[in-house]
């Protein structure tokens, strides 16, 4: 065999031998963990979790090393081309077999994996108490208590809910990157359809003078649609009004909802009583309302925007003034209510962590000491840590919420795009079925035509052929007549006979001139 490939196959050998030792050795640290779970009283010390010798350190160096043989596997396939058919059998093998160690290894490592991040997490929640504030060095092979294991446990399941909010979030932008590339090829296929349908209205424009009896019918059709239009445009303004009235109820309700709403934020007021954190009567439960009933006006007037554009011109200026109108005090409200929900969720907070205020202007350390609503340090800071943990899952609801209100307007103006698509082809349908009707009937006139052309080819040969006949008939009946004054006249003398003569050649003259003309 060629000496690179010897000198790939000892690399691999090398690094496979390499890799198994760092393997093995990560191994040993999670079946010692293992055993002091089993029995305290054995020795386990924690590595470190960052650093050298961290396992996350160690496995990535394995990893590198495993991805390092699978590119000595590579170039060793790349060579095995170049050898001698003899050889390359042989080679063939060495690099089946090799490459079943790298899938065993490739699967050892993904097992390995699993193992160290369930170590990791072992290690983070058992070790490391208020040794630490002491200053030993030793801090982090001291477990911590009940307490800060349960603390690290939550703080570990939000942070893995975090990353699959993340995650979500990541897919549905995917999702969006493909329903972009859809929307866009949607978009393609309608301006094509759209040019065919230009090209199909030119062609259209060339027969407009054959259809023009549709038209008579089309403008009946106008006439009987504007007396429906007419009524409808009646139906409109009442529909218009019956929106106007939802909509001041509406904003009614917003602003006695937000007044009390308000109220309940006075900390400061006599007798402040604090509501209760969830239900009905809870401040975040009245601000979804008060959003809700801000989307639900806002709908209403969308409404009276689309029946506007129906409403006759005299009443269409002053209905779009008033609908202007509506949408600035919407947007004066959508402040209000959202200044208004922040305040709410400040006094929530307050509430949460105790009324600090007053205690602060209470009569001493003793009157402190004694109130039953303080909260020590440690609670304020678990709950200050719970509040920051909310309001991080509420920012990565509210950007699911977004991406999923931006899939529904995507698929919105997708269904839109399919709708205009599907009404375009039926047009273009119903004036190809138009153009073959107007081009049977141009066939039927055609043919109409040409049969109206034999028949008179045939009255023309039919009266050619009664001319003829009448000619016929009267030169005969000339010829009869000047055979019979010939026999009369031939017994009488040259002068008598030169009469006839002379007054039948004038008549066949006459005849003669005639049948020229």
């Amino acid at each position: 065999m060629s000496g690179l490939f010897n000198s790939y196959e000892e690399d691999f050998n090398d690094t496979v031998r390499g890799l198994r030792e760092g393997c093995s050795k990560l191994q040993a640290d999670i079946d010692a963990q293992s055993a002091h779970e089993k029995d305290p009283t054995r020795i386990y010390h924690p590595p470190p979790a960052t650093g050298p010798l961290s396992r996350a350190q160690q496995l990535q160096v394995v990893q590198q090393s495993l991805s390092h043989a699978k590119d000595l596997l590579t170039s060793m396939m790349y060579e095995m081309t170049d050898l001698a058919p003899s050889e390359g059998a042989a080679a063939k093998e060495k690099v089946g077999a090799f490459r079943k160690i790298c899938n065993g290894l490739d699967r050892e490592v993904a097992q390995l994996r699993q193992s160290c991040n369930a170590a990791d997490r072992t290690d983070l929640l058992r070790f490391g108490g208020s040794a630490a504030a002491g200053g030993t060095g030793d801090a982090f092979m001291t477990e911590a208590d009940a307490d800060t294991q349960a603390h690290r446990l939550l703080a570990l399941q939000t942070t893995e809910k975090l990353q699959g909010g993340t995650s979500t979030l990541r897919k549905a932008e995917a999702y969006l990157a493909q329903t972009n590339s859809l929307g866009r090829e949607s978009l393609n296929t309608l301006r094509t359809q759209t040019e065919q349908i230009a090209h199909v209205q030119e062609i259209t424009n060339d027969v407009d003078a054959e259809i023009s009896r549709a038209r008579v019918l089309i403008n009946q059709m106008q006439r009987t649609a504007i007396k429906h239009k007419i009524a409808a445009v009646a139906a409109m303004t009442t529909l218009f009004q019956a929106y106007e009235e939802e909509y001041r109820d509406g904003v009614r309700t917003i602003r006695d909802e937000s007044e009390a709403l308000r109220h309940s934020c006075d900390r400061k007021a006599v007798g402040y009583k604090a509501p209760p954190a969830t239900g009905p009567g809870s401040r975040v439960q009245r601000g979804a309302h008060l959003t809700t009933v801000l989307a639900q006006v806002r709908e209403l007037v969308n409404s009276m925007e689309y029946e506007a554009n129906d409403l006759p011109a005299a009443h269409r200026q002053t209905a779009k003034e008033r609908i202007a109108e509506y949408r600035t005090n919407l947007r004066t409200l959508e402040e209000g209510i959202a200044h208004l929900k922040a305040d709410a969720s400040a006094a929530d907070r307050l509430d949460l962590l105790g009324d600090i205020e007053r205690r602060k202007t209470g009569a001493g350390g003793a009157n402190e000491a004694k109130d039953p609503g303080a909260l020590d340090d440690a609670t304020k800071a678990h709950r200050m840590a719970m509040l920051d943990n909310t309001a991080k899952f509420k920012d990565a609801s509210g950007k699911l919420l977004q991406a999923e209100r931006l899939l529904n307007d995507t698929e919105t103006v997708g269904n839109e795009a399919l709708t205009s698509l599907r009404y375009q082809t039926e047009t273009m349908q119903h004036i190809q079925e138009t153009t073959i009707a107007v081009d049977e009937e141009v066939s039927d006139a055609r043919k109409i035509i040409s049969g109206m052309q034999k028949v008179m080819i045939k009255h023309k040969l039919i009266l050619t052929a009664i001319i003829i006949v009448l000619l016929s008939l009267i030169f005969v009946a000339i010829y009869v007549s000047v055979a019979k004054n010939h026999r009369n006249s031939s017994s009488k003398s040259t002068e008598a006979t030169g009469e006839p003569i002379t007054s039948v050649a004038p008549s066949l003259s006459w005849l003669s001139s005639k049948l020229k003309q």
